[in-house]
C-alpha cells in the first residue's frame, strides 16, 4: 500500500534536521497526567521522519523498535512527541501540551481503532475518542506508515488528524479502545518566527556582484531590520540603540535588500535580519555569511596544455600547472620532481609556452619560481623574463619585462610574484627566459596560475545534460562580465549551434524563455555575449544540451482524498453511473479510501473503475476539464493509458472517448482479465476531434461484462512505445511496481544502470510469498523465448528467485504454484544466468506466448541473491 505524496518507504539514519532548529522551543512543556504508565513522553532528539522510533518504550525492545516507514513530506521535520504505547489501555490519561505560540497540533490515529479496518480512517463515533471532535480535530485524509517490527515493512497505517490551537495549553484525551489498538502519535508544527531561506545562501561563494539580498520573512514580522558588514561580531552585536555602522535599513517593508555600492570583488559580508512584529517585539535572526566573486577567476589546469624549449627527465612544463607540489593552503614544496627543469645545454633563450582551451580575458600570472632545497646556491628559478602572448599561436605581442622573485627554499612557499596582465585577449602566454639566479645556464619553475576575468556565460539553467526539463523552460545562465546583450542560439541540431546558424535571439537580459518545444527531445543551446565597445564584441559560450519531459501528464490519480466537503473524491472528478439507468459504471471503493492505494502502476494512487453490463448497455467514466486542453502541444501524438484487471472479470469491449470520439480498444479482449499493468498506446492521429480543444475524456466498457478494472498514469507522448521484438531487455529496478521487502540498491558501481534488486533478511524457500515481488509489462511479438537474468549469487544460501511470466506455457514441470524455483549459479560478480527449474532438474525454461502483452514477475526466494537487469530473447541456446 502505497499513498500520494508520501516519501519513499527507507529507513534511513536520523540526524540533526534544521527544521527542528526553526521550530524554536515551540513545546515549551508536556504534562502526563492519570497515566499508568512510568515512563513521561518527551518531545522526540529528532524531528519527525522515515525511520523515527514512535513510543519511549519501544526503542530498541528485542531488536524490534517500532519506527515510522511512510510520513507525509508535509510533516517531516516537525517536532514529535514519544508518546507510551502501553498507555492504550488506560482509560484515564490526559496530555497536556503548552506551545510558545500559534500552533498545529497533529495526531495520528490507529486506522483500527472503533472498527478495526486497517484501511478505512478509524471510526470515532460515540465513546471512542469523543475529544478528538470535540476540540475540533479534523480529518486530514493523509496517513503515516508504522513498521511495528522493525522488519522494513509497513504493519499498520493512522490517519492524521490536525487542529489549529493558540500560544498556550491544550489538552489531550485517551485512546480508550482496549489493548488491541496502537497509542495515538502527536506531532506539532508552527511557522518559525525567524527569518530563513536567505538568498545568497549561507556560505555562498562566486556571489555576483550585483547580487540581491532577500529572504523568506518570520510568521509575525510586519517590518524588518537588515544589519550587513564585512565584520561578523559586528553585524552579530548591533542593534538599534547601538548599530555598529552596520544597520543599513531599519523598519523595512520589502524582504529584499539592494546592497548597490556596498559590494566588491574578493569580498566577504555578513548580514542578519531581525524581525519587528506589530506590536514591536524585535526577534533576532541568525548570522549568515557569502563570498562575491573573484577579480579574476583560474583557468583550471586541464584546460592548459604547457610545453618547454627543453626539460630534464621527470620535470617537464606540465609540472607547471598541474598543482603537483602545492598544498591546499598553496604552499609549494622543495621537491624537484614537482617542478619544471630545462635540461643541461638546453636551447638558448630557453622558454615555457601555455596553450588554453580557448581565448580569454587575462588579468593575473601568479608564479611559484623554482623552490628545490639549495635554490639560493644553484639560482635555478627564473628573473628576468619576457612575457609574450597570441590569439593564434603565430602572431606574438610582448606584454613587457618582469623580474620574477627567487624562491624561499622552504616548505610554506607561497607565489611571491603576480604579473598584471592589464586584460588583453590570448589563448596563448610564452615566457622567455632572459637570465635565471644562478650560473649554471639551467632554468626552472615550480607553478603557474593564471586568472582571467570571466567574460564567457556560465552556470546554465537548465544545467548541461539536464533531463525531464519543461517544454516551457526559461533558459537562464550567469552573464559574462562587461556582456551589454546577449546572443542566444538554439537547435535540435548540435552542428548548428556550433557554427553559429542557430542563432534566434538577442536579447538584453540573461534569461530567454522557450515555449512549444517538442516532448521527449533533445536541444542544444548556448550564448554569446555581446559588447561591441570592447576589442572581443562577442565571448562566445560553450554548446550546453538538455532533453524535454518525455509526456504530459493528464491523469496520475494523484491528487484526489477522501474529502467529499471540498469536491476532492476521485468519483466528484470522474463522473459513473451513479444515479442513472443506462450506466453500470461505479469510479472509487464504496469505502474508503476511494481511490486504490494498493494496486498501483506509478505513484500512490489509481482509479478503481467497476462495471456491469448485465442489464445494462455499457459502463462508463467522463471527465470534463476545467480548462479545455490542447493535446497537440509538445508534438503529441500518442496517449498512453495503463489498466489491470482481475482474473473474475468477465470480457468486454474497452473504449475511451475523446470528445465523444470513440477509440476501442485493439488488444485481446482477455486483457480485461490479466492482473498484471497493461499499457495501452492510441494514436491521436487517428482520432477525428479537435485535437486542440479538448474538454473531455471518457473510459468505459461496453457490449456485456463484469468486473472491476484500475487505470493509472494517463499521459501524452510524442514518441509511441517501440514495437514488441524478438528481444527486451529491461532494468531490474524499471519495475511496474516493488513490493517489499524487495528494494531497489544503489551501492554497486558495477550494476547496470547503477541500480539492482534485493532481499536482506527474507526468505521463502517453500513457496513463493505474498509479498517481496518485483512485477513487469512485456509486449512480446509471439513465438518461444528465453528469460536471462545478470545476477550475484554470493553463496549457496542466497542463490535462489521464484519467477513467473503470466499467460505463458513452459516446457518443464514446475512448482505446483506455478511459478518457477531458479536456482542460480554462484558468483560474487555479475554473470548471466538463464532461469532453469529447480522441479524439472534444473532444465532451462522455455516459456511460450501468443503475441500480446505479458507480466512478468520475480519474487525472493532465498536471501541475498542479486538481480541486475534481464533479457528475455527468442535466442534458445
Amino acid at each position: 500500500m502505497t499513498h500520494k505524496l508520501l516519501i519513499p518507504c527507507v529507513i534511513l539514519a536520523l540526524g540533526l534536521c534544521a527544521a527542528q532548529v526553526a521550530q524554536g522551543q515551540l513545546i515549551t512543556n508536556l504534562q502526563w497526567r492519570n497515566s499508568a504508565y512510568a515512563g513521561d513522553p518527551q518531545v522526540a532528539d529528532e524531528p519527525l521522519n522515515l525511520g523515527q522510533p514512535i513510543f519511549i518504550d519501544r526503542i530498541d525492545v528485542g531488536g524490534r523498535t517500532t519506527r515510522f516507514a511512510v510520513v507525509p513530506e508535509f510533516m517531516v521535520g516537525l517536532d514529535y512527541i514519544l508518546m507510551a504505547n502501553n498507555d492504550r489501555s488506560s482509560a484515564g490519561f490526559e496530555l497536556d501540551i503548552t506551545v510558545s505560540r500559534s500552533a498545529t497540533i497533529y495526531v495520528f490515529i490507529d486506522n483500527r481503532v472503533g472498527d478495526n479496518n486497517v484501511d478505512n480512517p478509524p471510526n470515532l463515533s460515540g465513546s471512542i475518542m469523543p475529544w478528538v471532535a470535540e476540540l475540533g480535530f479534523t480529518n486530514t485524509f493523509e496517513q503515516v506508515g508504522i513498521d511495528e517490527k522493525n522488519q522494513g515493512n509497513i504493519d499498520r497505517w493512522s490517519t492524521i488528524y490536525k487542529l489549529d490551537v493558540p500560544a498556550g495549553t491544550v489538552t489531550l484525551g485517551q485512546q480508550n479502545d482496549g489493548t488491541s489498538r496502537n497509542m495515538y502519535g502527536v506531532a506539532v508544527w508552527a511557522p518559525s518566527p525567524l527569518a530563513h531561506d536567505p538568498k545568497p545562501e549561507d556560505g555562498a561563494v562566486d556571489v555576483p556582484l550585483t547580487a540581491l539580498l532577500s529572504w523568506t520573512p518570520g510568521a509575525d514580522a510586519v517590518s524588518h531590520d537588515l544589519y550587513f558588514g564585512t565584520v561578523l561580531d559586528d553585524v552579530n552585536n548591533a542593534n538599534p540603540a547601538n548599530p555598529l555602522n552596520v544597520l543599513v535599513s531599519e523598519n523595512q517593508d520589502a524582504n529584499t535588500y539592494d546592497p548597490e555600492g556596498l559590494l566588491e570583488f574578493d569580498g566577504t559580508y555578513y548580514w542578519r535580519v531581525d524581525e519587528v512584529a506589530a506590536n514591536g517585539t524585535i526577534t533576532k535572526g541568525a548570522v549568515w555569511q557569502f563570498s562575491v566573486e573573484r577579480t579574476g577567476s583560474p583557468i583550471a589546469p586541464e584546460l592548459i596544455v604547457a610545453t618547454a624549449s627543453s626539460s630534464q627527465g621527470g620535470s617537464g612544463p606540465e609540472n607547471t600547472i598541474n598543482e603537483s607540489g602545492l598544498n591546499e593552503n598553496d604552499e609549494h614544496s622543495t621537491a624537484a620532481s614537482g617542478m619544471w627543469q630545462t635540461a643541461p645545454g638546453g636551447e638558448e633563450p630557453a622558454w615555457i609556452q601555455y596553450a588554453f582551451d580557448r581565448p580569454y580575458k587575462l588579468h593575473e600570472l601568479k608564479v611559484w619560481n623554482y623552490n628545490a632545497d639549495l635554490e639560493y646556491i644553484v639560482g635555478f628559478g627564473l628573473k628576468n623574463v619576457t612575457i609574450e602572448y597570441s590569439l593564434d599561436g603565430a602572431d606574438w605581442m610582448t606584454l613587457g619585462d618582469v623580474t620574477f622573485a627567487q624562491a624561499t627554499s622552504a616548505a610554506d612557499y607561497t607565489a611571491n610574484t603576480t604579473v598584471d596582465f592589464e586584460g588583453v585577449t590570448a589563448q596563448y602566454v610564452r615566457l622567455v627566459v632572459n637570465s635565471s639566479y644562478g650560473p649554471t645556464g639551467q632554468h626552472g619553475l615550480s607553478e603557474v596560475r593564471f586568472l582571467y576575468v570571466p567574460t564567457y556565460p556560465r552556470q546554465p539553467e537548465p544545467a548541461s545534460g539536464a533531463t525531464d526539463v519543461d517544454t516551457d523552460v526559461v533558459l537562464n545562465w550567469r552573464a559574462g562580465r562587461e556582456a551589454a546583450s546577449h546572443d542566444v542560439y538554439l537547435s535540435a541540431d548540435e552542428e548548428e549551434v556550433l557554427s553559429g546558424a542557430a542563432l534566434v535571439d538577442r536579447v538584453a537580459e540573461n534569461r530567454y524563455a522557450l515555449s512549444g518545444l517538442d516532448l521527449g527531445a533533445s536541444y542544444y543551446w548556448k550564448v554569446g555575449e555581446v559588447n561591441e565597445a570592447e576589442p572581443v564584441a562577442i565571448w562566445e559560450g560553450e554548446v550546453w544540451s538538455f532533453t524535454t519531459q518525455d509526456a504530459y501528464l493528464v491523469d496520475g490519480f494523484e491528487t484526489y482524498t477522501d474529502n467529499e466537503e471540498e469536491g476532492l473524491a476521485i468519483w466528484q472528478t470522474w463522473i459513473d453511473g451513479f444515479g442513472t439507468t443506462d450506466n453500470g459504471a461505479q469510479v472509487g471503493h464504496n469505502q474508503l479510501p476511494y481511490a486504490e492505494r494498493n494496486i498501483v502502476r506509478q505513484g500512490a494512487q489509481s482509479m478503481p473503475f467497476y462495471y456491469n453490463n448485465s442489464a445494462l448497455p455499457r459502463s462508463e467514466a467522463k471527465r470534463t476539464f476545467t480548462t479545455p486542453q490542447d493535446w497537440t502541444r509538445g508534438g503529441a501524438a500518442t496517449l498512453m493509458l495503463s489498466f489491470q484487471g482481475s482474473a473474475d472479470n468477465t470480457a468486454g469491449q474497452l473504449y475511451v472517448k475523446i470528445n465523444d470520439a470513440k477509440v476501442v480498444y485493439d488488444g485481446d479482449a482477455s486483457d480485461l482479465s490479466k492482473s498484471f499493468w497493461i499499457p495501452w498506446p492510441i494514436d491521436l492521429a487517428a482520432v477525428g476531434t479537435d485535437l486542440t480543444n479538448v474538454q473531455s475524456l471518457a473510459i468505459g466498457v461496453e457490449n456485456g461484462g463484469n468486473g472491476a478494472l484500475y487505470f493509472d498514469a494517463i499521459a501524452l507522448y510524442r514518441l509511441a512505445p517501440e514495437p514488441a521484438g524478438a528481444e527486451v531487455w529491461i532494468e531490474a529496478e524499471a519495475a511496474d511496481t516493488i513490493a517489499t521487502p524487495m528494494r531497489i540498491y544503489d551501492d554497486r558501481q558495477d550494476a547496470s544502470g547503477g541500480a539492482y534488486i534485493a532481499t536482506f533478511g527474507d526468505s521463502s524457500s517453500g513457496n513463493p510469498p505474498d509479498n517481496g515481488v518485483a512485477t513487469y509489462t512485456l509486449r512480446l511479438d509471439g513465438g518461444t523465448y528465453r528469460i536471462i537474468g545478470r545476477v550475484i549469487a554470493p553463496s549457496g544460501n542466497d542463490d535462489s528467485f521464484w519467477v513467473r511470466l503470466q499467460g505463458a506455457t513452459t516446457n518443464t514441470a514446475n512448482h505446483v504454484s506455478g511459478w518457477v524455483q531458479w536456482s542460480l549459479e554462484n558468483g560474487e560478480n555479475w554473470h548471466d544466468v538463464p532461469v532453469t527449474s529447480m522441479d524439472d532438474d534444473g532444465a532451462t525454461v522455455l516459456f511460450t506466448v501468443q503475441p500480446g502483452v505479458y507480466g512478468l514477475e520475480i519474487a525472493f526466494r532465498e536471501d541475498g541473491a542479486l538481480l541486475d537487469s534481464w533479457i528475455i530473447t527468442q535466442e534458445l541456446q
